[in-house]
């Protein structure tokens, strides 16, 4: 469509939120549910724990767009996502690295923010301690803006790619 939409009203903030958990549960839950098998002693391997997350981070992004275009959580089915990847494999190969990049920038400046909340709860001075907070608040706003960013590729990919997903 050629003008932006509205934003989403407030009303359906609980079911929004529920398609997002939703939507990360069944694309995380295997590796989570390794890393709680690891951390109880079960001999799981490292190895099975990397791949199950890094198949999880290329799958996301899609299953993440399918339910935000469908409203509805079970959008995530493989049967739905994995076609539509193969139907547009190139584009959203490029959009996984742009994700990627996007989150390793966001790992990075938590990093540093992190760093800066660590002396801004240890310092006596005052302009240290606002310094501080100000790197924080600003890192929040940045990252919010790369969420955004993220979400508007999203955008880009499915706009671009409409007949091939065929998703109507």
């Amino acid at each position: 469509e050629e003008q932006m939409p509205e934003l989403p009203g407030m009303d359906d903030f609980f079911g929004g939120f529920l398609r997002l958990a939703g939507t990360v549960v069944l694309r995380f839950g295997q590796p989570i549910g390794l890393l709680v098998a690891r951390y109880y002693e079960v001999d799981v391997p490292l190895s099975a724990i990397l791949i199950t997350a890094i198949l999880g981070c290329f799958y996301f992004p899609m299953a993440f767009l399918a339910v935000a275009m469908k409203d509805n959580v079970f959008a995530s089915n493989p049967l739905i996502v994995l076609p539509s990847i193969m139907r547009v494999i190139l584009p959203y190969f490029v959009t996984v690295i742009l994700f990627l990049g996007i989150f390793g920038i966001q790992r990075i400046g938590d990093i540093v923010s992190g760093g800066a909340k660590a002396v801004a709860f240890t310092t006596t001075d005052m302009s240290v301690m606002f310094l501080a907070f100000g790197i924080r608040i600003i890192w929040s706003f940045l990252s919010v803006y790369l969420l955004t960013v993220n979400m508007r590729i999203m955008g880009l990919l499915y706009l671009t790619q409409k007949e091939k997903l065929g998703w109507y």
